[in-house]
């Protein structure tokens, strides 16, 4: 469904990602791990076309994936950013409309809330609200209920957990590990290795902007290198 080959990125002279290659099977979840500054963000973002490659491939659904950022949307690739970037002075249901700006068909955009509210019942509860007003795992929420608004194919998922209590990550990763039932494939990029490896299918890890292993996900979180230096743990039990 969706490979990149030999991917090389730069900030102005400053390399920062190395010749990542990774393959993202339809209806799975891919995770991608590593520590803060690995390159991960940077990896969706070129993705998504936000930033400019310099050399490599991105490679979707058979087809060179176009680098500007709303060819990527139609073509059904969707980035839901680190932060819970929702629009703060809008209601909810006015984000949702704002991430189903490529429905140009009234009903259909209805039909399409009505899903997003079937699936979050919290978002109808709170459909006039303010975005600002609402809990950090109900910006999460809203975010994630308005990237689905583009009946994304490819779902790119930045730090969903980042900030949340406990009890909301339990339910953020209970709503991730649907999506593959719905259609929706994830690359999943999350600092909760626990979560990430749990939830997803395959994973690759990422050091200095370059992948050090990759494998499945049950056998990396056996892996004690992988144990050790993102799972929190010193050995095996």
């Amino acid at each position: 469904m969706f490979t990149i080959d030999n991917l090389h990125v730069s900030y102005g002279t400053v390399k920062v990602l190395h010749g990542i290659s990774l393959h993202v099977k339809q209806g799975s979840i891919v995770s991608i791990i590593g520590s803060n500054g690995a390159g991960k963000t940077t990896l969706l973002n070129t993705i998504s076309g936000l930033l400019k490659k310099s050399s490599g491939q991105i490679v979707y659904q058979g087809t060179l994936l176009s680098n500007t950022p709303h060819k990527v949307v139609q073509a059904g690739i969707v980035q839901i950013p680190e932060g819970r970037k929702v629009f703060a002075s809008l209601s909810v249901r006015e984000n949702l409309i704002m991430g189903g700006y490529l429905n140009k068909d009234i009903k259909n955009l209805q039909k399409s809330i009505d899903v997003i509210y079937e699936m979050f019942p919290i978002l109808k509860d709170r459909k006039d609200q303010i975005a600002a007003t609402l809990s950090g795992g109900e910006q999460q929420i809203l975010a994630i209920g308005r990237g689905l608004m583009s009946k994304p194919k490819l779902l790119l998922l930045d730090e969903p957990s980042l900030g949340l209590a406990p009890k909301v990550v339990e339910n953020v990763f209970e709503v991730i590990s649907s999506f593959p039932k719905k259609g929706i494939t994830v690359l999943l990029v999350e600092q909760n290795a626990n979560k990430s490896l749990a939830v997803s299918d395959y994973a690759y890890v990422i050091e200095n902007g370059k992948i050090i292993i990759s494998g499945l996900s049950s056998e990396l979180c056996r892996n004690p290198k992988i144990v050790e230096s993102y799972l929190g743990i010193k050995e095996l039990i």
